[in-house]
């Protein structure tokens, strides 16, 4: 589930749908960096000038999560409140079937009665407003007549886009599921894992995607992010920890198979008070 908050508001806000996924992503625009600006991991092409310390340690103190063209949802009007979640197998199986043990996924859906069937069955009582879908999801929005301002979104994912029930969210790996689209769409591919990082534990204050660039070769997809990790200092005089990720996804052409590994490759020591942001070393 993700809540959506307003600038320094313990708020979260409603969002006029947009089907946003059909749209390409501004980081695609079928242009190449010139060689002097890019670095190659896995023949992926990613900014430089992206990972300077400056840019990095703006984007996890001030809290600038995505860089330009990643996955966002749309900006809610004010003064009504949303919550976002995809429903799980263990959101409609019987309770008392449901054990520590039990490996938990996002279900999907092969077409729109079957979804909204399984958003009726974990609706609390609410009343259903609207629904949308787009090529990813079909969603379902319930309002409770006594809290008018507040949004309940359920979402399913489209069988035929990806599948996710590989997966264990109690107990993450390397695998994230398997992507089905055909013909595949290189452009879909990345929003898809970048909708992945939005709704995930990294989408908090102190993680930042610093940026993201896909490319393929005869066999695979294969996508980079650079993620910035904060970790914060225990006495306040002291220096934080931000480290910086090189996070890969490969994408196998033929069973759609999503894998994912990171590494460490740098580490930044920096501390941020008096809203004054100062490096005391990198390694």
């Amino acid at each position: 589930m993700v809540l959506y908050f307003k600038l320094n508001e313990k708020a979260f806000r409603y969002f006029t749908f947009i089907l946003i996924f059909s749209i390409t992503s501004a980081c695609n625009d079928g242009s190449s960096p010139g060689q002097n600006d890019a670095i190659s991991t896995q023949g992926i092409q990613s900014d430089t000038s992206l990972l300077s310390t400056q840019n990095i340690l703006d984007a996890v103190y001030l809290n600038k999560r995505i860089p330009e063209g990643f996955y966002s949802e749309p900006t809610p009007p004010p003064d009504t409140f949303q919550t976002i979640s995809h429903i799980k197998n263990t959101d409609i199986i019987n309770p008392a079937s449901v054990t520590p043990a039990t490996p938990v996924h996002e279900i999907c859906a092969n077409d729109f009665h079957q979804a909204l069937t399984w958003a009726q069955a974990t609706n609390g009582g609410s009343n259903l407003v609207d629904n949308a879908e787009n090529s990813l999801f079909y969603q379902f929005t319930y309002v409770n007549a006594s809290t008018p301002s507040f949004y309940e979104i359920k979402r399913v994912y489209k069988c035929a886009m990806v599948d996710r029930s590989s997966i264990d969210l109690n107990n993450p790996n390397y695998r994230l599921g398997q992507y089905i689209e055909i013909p595949a769409d290189i452009n879909n591919l990345k929003i898809l894992l970048e909708y992945f990082w939005t709704f995930s534990p990294h989408n908090n204050f102190g993680y930042a995607i610093i940026s993201s660039a896909i490319n393929e070769t005869t066999d695979n997809f294969l996508h980079l992010f650079y993620e910035a990790r904060l970790t914060t200092a225990q006495n306040a005089n002291e220096c934080d920890s931000v480290n910086l990720y090189e996070v890969n996804f490969d994408i196998n052409k033929t069973t759609g198979d999503i894998t994912r590994s990171e590494q460490l490759i740098s580490t930044i020591k920096s501390i941020y008070r008096n809203s004054v942001i100062e490096v005391c070393e990198t390694n």
